[in-house]
């Protein structure tokens, strides 16, 4: 059995959820980095356990990176998006 090619409707679909689950990841992380760095400093945390905390956020990112595609490819995009709450 052969797929058929996925309509102008759905491709549209697809973009802006891409789009939408870019856009939700940026805003949380801009957001709550620094929210995060503020309330450890308020504790007292060290500064340089602080910036240690912010930088293994860019750390986890590029880890994981190289794992997307594989991951999409045996999840799906609907199974990916759900996985990563």
């Amino acid at each position: 059995m052969r797929a058929s090619a996925p309509s102008s409707a759905m491709r549209t679909r697809g973009l802006i959820a891409a789009i939408a689950a870019v856009t939700i990841a940026g805003l949380n992380y801009g957001f709550i980095a620094p929210l995060i760095a503020v309330l450890m400093e308020r504790r007292g945390i060290d500064k340089s356990l602080i910036g240690l905390n912010a930088s293994f956020q860019a750390v986890a990112v590029v880890i994981t990176s190289p794992l997307t595609g594989l991951l999409l490819r045996r999840l799906g995009a609907t199974g990916l998006l759900t996985g990563g709450w």
